[in-house]
């Protein structure tokens, strides 16, 4: 990027099988090269990326980028209708590689074939919040997560909001 290298990397992350039988792994991802020139660079501005084996772990994909910036901690379920869900904690709100709002909250994005694509047209918000601190706009109010997949196909999904404490929501993919 802009004539530099630079070493990214995946971690924190999350499993679940396919219902064709590959492991996918969501990955808490550094952040692009793009955002390295941001003043104010900080783990707020990690991504989200995924890495499927198809050997049941022993070799994986190249890590593939879903979200640039901004969203992270991924949690991943396989619903009944074998569609895959990633809930992620959106700590800014980052799209197309701009600032899109100082809301923070919770987000979730669907795969339809296997963790092959995940569908971030028609992104989930699963729980939103607006949050500004001036100059320190960057600052981050949520944090990890975890969703579960209920007997009736909707999801429950708790995560830490450090302005209320935290939450537990109930929705439907």
């Amino acid at each position: 990027y802009k004539d530099k290298v630079f070493n990214c990397s995946g971690y924190e992350g999350a499993l679940v099988r396919a219902a064709n039988g590959w492991i996918i792994a969501g990955l808490r991802m550094s952040p692009a090269p793009k955002h390295h020139d941001h003043p104010f660079i900080d783990d707020n501005l990690m991504g989200t990326g995924f890495s499927i084996s198809k050997d049941d772990g022993k070799t994986w994909s190249p890590i593939k980028r879903i979200f640039d910036a901004g969203r992270m901690h991924a949690n991943m379920v396989r619903l009944p209708n074998d569609d895959l869900v990633m809930t992620v904690i959106r700590r800014t709100d980052f799209r197309n590689g701009k600032l899109a709002s100082y809301r923070r909250g919770c987000d979730a994005v669907i795969s339809h074939d296997n963790g092959l694509t995940w569908d971030v047209e028609h992104l989930y918000t699963i729980d939103d919040t607006p949050y500004c601190e001036g100059e320190r706009w960057l600052n981050c109010v949520c944090g990890h997560l975890y969703s579960i997949v209920l007997d009736d196909g909707s999801m429950l999904t708790a995560f830490g909001n450090f302005l209320s404490g935290g939450e537990l929501i109930k929705w439907k993919p």
